[in-house]
C-alpha cells in the first residue's frame, strides 16, 4: 500500500474511533431517555450528517481505490461496502422518520432505543468489514514485496 493509502487508512480508523464515540453518546441518550423529541430529532440528524460525511470521505479519499489497487480481488467486497453506505443512509432516514412520529412515551422510546441499537450494531459490523478489507489489502501488498 502506498503512503497515500496508509494515510487514508489512518484517517478512516480515526473517523471510526470518532463515530464510535458519537454512537456511544447517542446510545446514552436513548438508554437514559433523557431528551425531548426535538432534541432526539436533532441528535439523529447530526448523526446522519456525520455518517454521510464519513461515507463520502471513504468513497472519495482513496480508501477503496487504494485497497482495490493493492488487491484487485477485493473489488467485489469493496462494492458491497459501498452499497452498504447507501443502505445505512436509508436506514438512518427511516430512523429519523420514526423519531418524528408518535408521542414521546415509553413505547416511542422503546422503539427508538431498539432501532438505535440495531443500527449501531450494523454500523459496527460495517466498520469491522472495512477494517478487514484494508488489512487484507495491506497484507497482500506487503506479501507482494517480499
Amino acid at each position: 500500500m502506498t503512503e497515500r493509502g496508509r494515510a487514508a487508512a489512518r484517517q478512516i480508523q480515526d473517523e471510526h474511533r470518532h463515530l464510535r464515540q458519537v454512537l456511544a453518546s447517542a446510545g446514552a441518550v436513548f438508554d437514559a431517555r433523557s431528551a425531548d423529541r426535538d432534541e432526539v430529532v436533532r441528535l439523529i440528524e447530526s448523526l446522519r450528517r456525520e455518517l454521510i460525511e464519513h461515507f463520502e470521505s471513504e468513497e472519495t479519499g482513496g480508501y477503496f481505490s487504494e485497497a482495490i489497487a493493492a488487491a484487485p480481488r477485493l473489488s467485489e467486497r469493496a462494492a458491497r461496502l459501498l452499497q452498504e453506505h447507501r443502505e445505512l443512509a436509508d436506514e438512518l432516514d427511516r430512523f429519523l422518520s420514526l423519531a418524528q412520529e408518535g408521542t414521546p412515551d415509553d413505547a416511542w422510546w422503546d422503539r427508538l432505543a431498539a432501532r438505535f441499537h440495531q443500527l449501531a450494531e450494523r454500523l459496527h459490523a460495517h466498520e469491522l468489514a472495512e477494517t478487514a478489507l484494508l488489512q487484507d489489502a495491506y497484507l497482500d501488498d506487503l506479501g507482494a514485496t517480499d
